[in-house]
């Protein structure tokens, strides 16, 4: 198992934490209740990160 699929599943269960805990960090904490539109940004953002762990491409 790669260092990358550790990764990425931790960042996963990171970004399962943020949906439950309605806050999210960047720089500092959004809160889903007070800035919706950040919150679900940020979020985005980690769930990309952690998804492109799981991006196998071709060798160069």
């Amino acid at each position: 198992m790669s260092a990358a699929l550790i990764v990425g599943g931790f960042l996963l269960l990171w970004v399962l934490a943020d949906l439950l805990s309605g806050k999210v960090y960047l720089h500092r904490a959004f809160l889903r209740s007070q800035e919706p539109l950040s919150y679900w940004f940020v979020l985005a953002l980690w769930l990309l990160v952690a998804l492109s762990c799981f991006y196998i491409g071709e060798p160069i």
